[in-house]
């Protein structure tokens, strides 16, 4: 009890169809995890548990000259598409059970 919450962000970055990356993130609730690959791409995520089997999900995404914020509410363990422009994010998250 009190123990700190743990997930893993699996996600896949596409633009203009063609994979650009596709990390994974271990992570804890209410910290901001960012990635930044040279000056293509930067991805920043927001973790902010809801209910006992979904999570708020604040995002950020810029590819060159792209940016897209979307924010929303997801279960864990179903994978989020979301599409702006030539951008699209694929985006899941798990929760981690330690003991």
């Amino acid at each position: 009890v009190g123990a700190a919450e743990e997930f893993r962000v699996s996600t896949v970055i596409k633009q203009h169809g063609e994979v650009v990356a596709s990390p994974i993130l271990q992570m804890s609730a209410n910290k901001l995890a960012t990635i930044r690959i040279a000056d293509s791409l930067e991805f920043e995520v927001l973790l902010q548990p809801e209910q006992a089997d979904s999570v708020m999900v604040a995002t950020k995404l810029k590819t060159g000259e792209h940016l897209m914020q979307p924010r929303f509410a997801t279960q864990y363990g179903k994978k989020v598409t979301l599409t702006q422009g030539a951008q699209q994010l694929e985006l899941q998250v798990d929760k981690i059970v330690t003991k």
